[in-house]
C-alpha cells in the first residue's frame, strides 16, 4: 500500500506504508509499514525526505501504532528543544 500525504500545501510524501502521525507544526510525520517498520519523515523546504526509522515488534494495529508514532515524535521534539536550548 501507498499512502500520499500533503502538509500545508506542501509536496506529497510518496511512502510505503499508513500514515499514523503528525506533527503539523514541525511538517513531520510517521508512517508504519503494518508489520515493525516505522518511517519519520520531515519537509526540507522542498520535499519531505526520510529522516529517520524505528522498529517496533508485535504491533498489533493500527491504533497501537499510532501510539508509537506519536511517542517517536514526542521524543525527537523533546531531543531537538534540548539540543536548541544547549547551544
Amino acid at each position: 500500500m501507498t499512502s500520499y500525504f500533503i502538509a500545508s500545501n506542501r509536496s506529497a510524501v510518496d511512502a510505503s506504508g499508513l500514515v499514523v502521525a503528525i506533527d503539523r507544526e514541525a511538517d513531520i510525520l510517521v508512517t508504519w509499514n503494518e508489520s515493525a517498520t516505522f518511517n519519520v519523515w520531515a519537509f526540507t523546504g522542498d520535499a519531505f525526505v526520510n529522516v529517520d526509522c524505528f522498529t517496533v515488534y508485535g504491533v498489533a494495529d493500527v491504533h497501537e501504532a499510532r501510539e508509537h508514532g506519536l511517542q517517536h515524535l514526542a521524543e525527537l521534539v523533546e531531543t531537538v528543544e534540548a539540543e536548541e536550548d544547549e547551544a
